[in-house]
């Protein structure tokens, strides 16, 4: 058999398992759910790119300036000018979007469509891999934020990460250093304090969900494989499918403190019906601790 006849085979197995996939997914409710997962995550990152929350940083030096010195007036006639922001609208958006490394967030929306895509054809492994790019994702985007002459040489000037040293380790354990993420550390996920001074909270989180998806990248149990033999293959599993939307759930709830804490400032900027979709992430009985803990 010529490789075009096994071509089309493979293209034949591959239009009767996504069609299969679709027609009987629309059925389901774990495939809505996985698409719901992520919501909450986009709503947030398409808030924080959105440059007509951010401040003019010169702006708001003279009106903190005229506001110590006294002058009302003037206070009141620089904070009723937005000249600047009529005529540069565009350029504040893009210059906005570049102080934001905004090229990770667009990432984050293209891993989570990746395991929605993967959800629905039933390709759990592929789902799971996603999940951890998106990990991936917030680590470098963090990292990156705050230590911006790597980014340049990386992502302008074409350096590699591996000639600056740069181990995926070091995006992961520069978490426990980033201030920001602080007001965590005395918190549970529940937003709780505990009576002991011992918290095992998000950062502990993280190096769970970081262990369980490195599991499926490298193949480390049985239970992490397909074990596809064809697209035919590609079939629905109720048991693997809960294990999926409950590892996706704690990935989205982690990600998403995660950036609000990082991006805190501009978070609280956001329209207040933003915020509470945002926070759908998590279970509505941990809405009001959430608010408490970033003092939204």
């Amino acid at each position: 058999m010529d490789s075009t006849t096994v071509y089309a085979l493979y293209l034949g197995e591959l239009r009767t398992s996504i069609g299969r996939s679709l027609r009987k997914g629309q059925s389901r409710p774990e495939n809505e759910a996985a698409f719901k997962i992520f919501v909450p995550l986009w709503l947030l990152l398409n808030g924080l790119r959105d440059g007509t929350n951010s401040p003019n940083p010169t702006k708001e030096m003279l009106l903190s300036y005229l506001r110590e010195a006294g002058d009302f007036e003037g206070f009141l006639k620089v904070a009723k000018d937005h000249h600047v922001e009529r005529n540069f609208g565009s350029e504040l958006q893009r210059a906005h979007e570049a102080f934001l490394f905004a090229s990770y967030f667009d990432e984050l929306i293209s891993d989570s469509l990746l395991f929605v895509n993967a959800f629905h054809l039933s390709n759990y492994r592929g789902c799971v891999i996603a999940l951890r790019c998106m990990l991936e994702d917030m680590y470098r985007h963090l990292y990156y934020k705050d230590n911006r002459e790597y980014f340049i040489r990386v992502h302008n000037n074409g350096e590699s990460e591996h000639s600056l040293k740069l181990a995926p380790a070091s995006f992961r354990e520069y978490l426990s250093k980033a201030s920001y993420l602080k007001i965590l550390s005395s918190v549970k996920e529940s937003f709780t304090v505990p009576p002991s001074k011992t918290v095992e909270g998000f950062l502990k989180l993280n190096e769970e969900l970081y262990s369980r998806t490195s599991s499926f990248v490298h193949g480390a149990a049985p239970r992490t494989l397909n074990g596809f033999e064809s697209n035919l293959d590609l079939i629905f599993d109720s048991a693997r499918a809960d294990e999926v939307l409950k590892l996706a759930n704690l990935v989205a709830m982690l990600i998403v403190v995660f950036l609000c804490c990082g991006h805190l400032d501009q978070f609280a900027g956001l329209n207040e019906s933003v915020k509470r979709e945002v926070f759908k992430v998590f279970p509505g009985s941990l809405h009001a601790r959430l608010r408490q803990t970033l003092r939204v």
